[in-house]
């Protein structure tokens, strides 16, 4: 009986099939992930700033994924206002609530977490500490009654 030489042909699938995989491991982790940051700005009241607050920085963060993890888009803004915290957290109470967001009552007292759909907004009051890292309250080159800061999702 003869006998077929097969001699190559198993590389050349080994070859083929890597090639096809590399294609979609590639196509898979370089596609955007949704939304980006530039789309969070879109979610209502999602990027609203307590009336007169001054952006001490703004912190937009398009999303990536591996294979092993995914990390959401991001928007965060770290805010200064002219009153004190109580009234920043009502006011974003009120805000939210018109555009539809919901408060997340499983939360520690320190954050606020709203949640619209699958988008998150957490509202945090500064402490001292903080704004002092951001050269902000009584003694900084800024002066801030009520420091805080919004990170959408």
């Amino acid at each position: 009986m003869a006998r077929r030489n097969r001699r190559g042909s198993g590389g050349r699938t080994v070859v083929l099939l890597a090639l096809v995989a590399g294609a979609a491991v590639a196509g898979w982790r370089f596609r955007p992930l949704h939304p980006t940051a530039a789309e969070l700005g879109a979610v209502p009241a999602a990027t609203s700033l307590y009336p007169g607050s001054k952006v001490v920085r703004q912190t937009p963060l398009d999303g990536e994924r591996s294979f092993s993890t995914s990390t959401p888009s991001s928007v965060a803004t770290v805010a200064c206002a002219g009153v004190s915290s109580a009234k920043v957290k009502a006011w974003y109470a009120a805000e939210l609530k018109q555009a539809g967001w919901v408060l997340d009552e499983n939360r520690l007292a320190t954050t606020d977490r709203w949640l619209l759909g699958d988008r998150t907004l957490e509202l945090v009051v500064l402490s001292t500490e903080q704004l002092r890292t951001f050269n902000l309250g009584p003694r900084g080159s800024r002066p801030c009654r009520g420091g805080y800061e919004t990170v959408v999702q």
